[in-house]
């Protein structure tokens, strides 16, 4: 196998079993499996080039991606959870408020006084708002 490629070969391994928590035997014993059909697909390639180029648009490489994923999420699941439960509630909040903010101001508009002080101080920002990039 062409040293290049082996080393790229290497560098997905390492990534891999560095970066996941693999917590037993069976997890290991996918990855070697995985790796050794990666190893017979990359002995075809002399060039990295094209090693690189076919493994890419192979199943492999998704499946790769797919495992690395997996490996990742695990036992991380919980706090990526508790983390979405979080931006969710923030996010409901903030629709919430500004449901409440259009609810009020539409109100607002019809009260009489209220709702031509409301266009006139509208109509005032806008005319700032030309002046200021007329300025420009």
């Amino acid at each position: 196998m062409n040293e290049m490629v082996k080393n790229s070969v290497e560098s997905r391994r390492t990534a891999l079993i560095s970066s996941c928590n693999i917590n037993d035997q069976s997890t290991l014993d996918k990855i070697n499996d995985y790796f050794y059909r990666l190893e017979e697909f990359a002995k075809n390639y002399n060039d990295i080039m094209e090693f690189e180029n076919a493994f890419a648009s192979s199943e492999l490489s998704s499946e790769y991606t797919n495992f690395f994923t997996s490996l990742m999420n695990n036992g991380e699941q919980e706090k990526n959870d508790n983390i979405i439960a979080d931006e969710f509630k923030e996010d409901v909040k903030y629709h919430a408020r500004k449901e409440i903010r259009h609810g009020v101001y539409e109100t607002a508009r019809d009260i009489p006084v209220i709702g031509e002080a409301m266009d006139l101080k509208n109509k005032f920002d806008l005319f700032n708002r030309f002046k200021k990039n007329k300025d420009k």
